[in-house]
């Protein structure tokens, strides 16, 4: 089903929609639930890029740097987080 989340203050409104599928157990290719944004960092600042993939059967994620694979391995692999 489709959800709304709605914030209210004197300021204004935001809101979020959010949609929930239930997976069947059928194949279902590979789906980033929500994209990454480019960054600028300060040198030496550490950075988490976290991903959250879908699909069946579930998907193998790896993390590449100038398309090459990286040598920092994801900490938490079910949560699909790079630290930096």
């Amino acid at each position: 089903g489709n959800y709304t989340v709605i914030a209210t203050n004197r300021e204004g409104t935001a809101s979020l929609k959010i949609q929930i599928k239930v997976k069947t157990g059928e194949p279902e290719a590979p789906v980033f639930m929500e994209p990454l944004k480019d960054l600028a960092v300060t040198e030496g600042e550490g950075v988490i890029l976290s991903v959250q993939v879908s699909g069946v059967p579930t998907p193998k994620v790896k993390w590449l740097k100038d398309g090459k694979p990286t040598t920092v391995q994801p900490t938490v692999k079910e949560r699909h987080i790079l630290y930096l």
